[in-house]
């Protein structure tokens, strides 16, 4: 995780002390294809309390239960439920950090878990797709964001991992 510049480390190493949960990563963050700054960190938090964990983090990012999202993943014809919390980090002068968080009940973790590591690795021929994409929308800003996140999908669900992809739904 050398690629967190230290401010967000800290943010993030604090953040754990207070809801006393470990921190999961995964996506871009544990891949090349991480941007400072522009991709998020996504965060998975596993607890036998979910409703203690979500007010924790409410608590410590200052976010009302209102911007908490409800979502279910599909995969394998397996539900698995969970809160997702999407927040902006901000430090320094003028920079942020977008971060995801998705908490789960401990139940899920070795599934969530199993799922994620499928996309931890990336062929070389999608990597360098990932960096075309990427340099597309963060630097030239000729693609919009869900036309950005459309072909994210797509290289990951289906030309990674495969037609059994994870369905992420939203409540």
């Amino acid at each position: 995780m050398s690629k967190i510049p230290p401010q967000v480390k800290f943010f993030l190493n604090q953040l754990e002390e207070y809801v006393n949960i470990p921190l999961t990563y995964f996506g871009s963050i544990v891949r090349p294809d991480f941007v400072p700054g522009k991709s998020d960190i996504d965060a998975a938090l596993f607890t036998d309390n979910t409703t203690s964990a979500i007010q924790k983090l409410s608590n410590y990012l200052n976010v009302p239960r209102s911007s908490i999202s409800p979502f279910v993943i599909i995969t394998k014809g397996k539900s698995v439920h969970g809160n997702k919390i999407k927040y902006t980090y901000e430090f320094g002068h003028n920079k942020t950090q977008p971060l995801e968080f998705l908490v789960y009940d401990k139940k899920y973790q070795n599934h969530v878990i199993t799922e994620n590591k499928k996309r931890f690795k990336l062929p070389t021929y999608i990597a360098v797709l990932f960096y075309i994409l990427k340099f597309l929308y963060y630097n030239m800003h000729i693609i919009n964001g869900h036309t950005y996140a459309s072909i994210k999908r797509y290289l990951i669900n289906d030309m990674l991992v495969g037609s059994e992809h994870t369905k992420f739904v939203l409540m």
